[in-house]
């Protein structure tokens, strides 16, 4: 105990650093931070609770754990007759847990690696697996719509909550333990349990579609949820209602993970190429890390060291490191080199704020909801996060609406040089139409510089029924 203790301390100090910190390839794993072995895609990856252990699932049917001291491979299991949708760690770091599109859910023995339980009770594949955080229980959710819970003192089927038409999507208890929250495949809501009694609890309606991708901060003051909507939501969970979304993925999200210190959020999509990290409660995109695969459909981070793990469609699961801005490799050298890969193209364009003259500002007030026949300016922040200055920079915008006009300026901008960390704020004067009646605001965007070697695409959802403070954006308007 104590010495779980510590490490939680150890790593919460090393967690703690400046908000402007880079996430980059880690350096301590060859080949410019890929881990290699298995052969086929990789769905779900875990870190231990005190660091020292990496486990990751795979389409190939096994699971490999690597110590991350040296990053050798301690274990392969192979106890799955298909692919590995979900890894879980217990608490006390004893044991870990495995599902698979087989109906099987299996426990293993960390350091042996033997088999201790194996069950088939679900009627379809596995997608989701959770243990509670005293360690007592363990929730899989499945593709028959259930949820089961394991009483492991004895290994027995405890209970079963209702069935959910589509299958069970994802699952995660909330940190003092007291819900069990799931979200569904055929189900825009987020639905919470009584962990003790099972019975059904709150419900957290909001998102347009299915949520794939639930995620509590360590302190369980926030919830984050994302999936086929492309937004997270971020919910407080004293309030159970949406504070915060953040928009910038351009593809359905499907994995999200909290930093161990609460203060980041990442989160990896099903097709734009992309990892990104945001600021909580505000959201602010502070990083995105390009040239991935496709697609990416797991994240952990390491709770003692500033470690992330991701895994994506190919066989590599991918190690990244946080480093603050002064220790980066020298320009030049070959280490910047294969960082620079992973951080151009870097621009960042989201929302700051929604303005328009037909509100009174004398009381600094900037919240209001938007109304049909209103002229409005939207405000965005343009954004360098690579690893160089961006020359003879292009951005086009495009209204994706038939009805909303952009109005008094051209819909496109150009700048000479965009420098590393440079902000400059974007405006766009629209008119809603009396008629218009689309809630979200859809605006593509097409980023292009002359020593980029192709074009960046982002589209911008922007939900005009919420109410939108418009903050300080530094920068001179291009």
């Amino acid at each position: 105990m104590l010495k779980r203790y510590l490490a939680a301390l150890v790593g919460l100090l090393l967690w703690t650093g400046p908000a402007q910190a880079l996430w980059v390839p880690a350096q301590s794993v060859p080949g410019e931070g890929k881990l290699s072995g298995h052969k086929h895609e990789i769905f779900s990856v875990a870190f231990s609770p005190d660091g020292n252990y990496l486990a990751s699932g795979s389409f190939d049917g096994t699971t490999r754990i690597w110590e991350t001291k040296n990053w050798s491979l301690l274990h392969e299991l192979a106890g799955h007759a298909n692919w590995i949708s979900a890894v879980a760690f217990s608490p006390d770091g004893r044991w870990l847990a495995t599902a698979g599109l087989d109906r099987r859910v299996q426990i293993w023995d960390l350091i042996t690696g033997a088999n201790l339980f194996s069950s088939m009770e679900h009627t379809k594949g596995v997608l989701s697996l959770v243990f509670s955080p005293d360690g007592k229980q363990l929730a899989s959710g499945g593709l028959d719509g259930r949820i089961l819970i394991h009483q492991l003192s004895d290994w027995k089927n405890l209970k079963t909550l209702a069935p959910q038409s589509g299958g069970i999507a994802a699952l995660t208890y909330s940190p003092d333990g007291k819900y069990l929250v799931s979200s569904a495949y055929d189900d825009t809501a987020i639905r919470m349990w009584d962990a003790l009694s099972g019975e059904a609890g709150p419900v957290l309606p909001g998102h347009l579609k299915e949520v794939y991708a639930l995620s509590f901060s360590p302190d369980g003051k926030y919830l984050a949820s994302a999936g086929e909507d492309r937004m997270i939501r971020l919910w407080d969970m004293h309030e159970k209602k949406t504070i915060s979304k953040f928009a910038g993925h351009s593809q359905p999200i499907w994995t999200l993970a909290f930093s161990p210190d609460g203060r980041f959020l990442s989160s990896g999509s099903l097709g734009d190429q992309s990892l990104r990290f945001w600021t909580v409660p505000q959201g602010v995109n502070t990083q995105s890390l390009y040239g991935i695969p496709a697609k990416t459909y797991a994240l952990s981070f390491n709770p003692v060291q500033p470690l992330l793990a991701s895994g994506h469609n190919d066989p590599d699961i991918r190690i990244w490191e946080n480093i603050q801005p002064g220790s980066a490799p020298a320009m030049g050298s070959a280490s910047a080199r294969a960082i620079a890969n992973w951080f151009n193209p870097a621009l960042s364009l989201r929302l700051v704020g929604i303005d328009d003259d037909a509100k009174d500002n004398s009381n600094g007030n900037h919240n209001h909801r938007i109304e049909p026949g209103e002229l409005i300016e939207i405000v965005l922040a343009l954004e360098n996060e690579g690893t160089s200055p961006l020359k003879n920079l292009k951005i086009d915008l495009k209204l994706n609406s038939e009805q909303a006009l952009f109005q008094g300026e051209s819909t496109a901008y150009q700048l000479e040089e965009l420098a590393m960390g440079e902000q400059v704020p974007l405006v766009l004067p629209v008119f809603i139409p009396k008629k218009f009646a689309d809630k979200v605001l859809n605006i593509q965007v097409s980023m292009q510089a002359a020593n980029l070697s192709k074009p960046i695409l982002q589209n911008l959802s922007i939900d005009l029924t919420l109410a939108y403070p418009l903050p300080e954006v530094k920068g001179e308007k291009p």
